[in-house]
C-alpha cells in the first residue's frame, strides 16, 4: 500500500467530547472551524476560526461541545 504525499482535504466532525490522538505535522495543516468549538493546548477556536499548524508542530485537538471543520494538510500526519 502506498501513501500519497500530495495535499489533501476533508470535512471533519467531532462529536461532543471527542479527542484526536497526539500527532505531528511534517507539512502545513489548515483547519477552518465551520461550527462549534475546537480546542488545542493553544486555546479554544469558535466557528469562523482558522488554525495554521506549521511543519514540525504537534497537537491533540479536542472538542468538548462538538464541532465541524474543513481540514487541509500538505502531508499525512504522524503519530507523536
Amino acid at each position: 500500500m502506498s501513501v500519497s504525499l500530495a495535499p489533501a482535504g476533508a470535512i471533519m466532525q467531532y462529536r461532543p467530547g471527542a479527542t484526536a490522538m497526539p500527532h505531528r505535522h511534517p507539512g502545513y495543516e489548515l483547519i477552518y472551524v465551520l461550527s462549534g468549538e475546537l480546542e488545542t493546548d493553544d486555546g479554544t477556536y469558535p466557528a469562523n476560526s482558522l488554525l495554521v499548524m506549521p511543519p514540525g508542530s504537534m497537537h491533540a485537538p479536542r472538542s468538548p461541545r462538538g464541532c465541524v471543520g474543513l481540514v487541509v494538510w500538505e502531508q499525512p500526519v504522524r503519530p507523536a
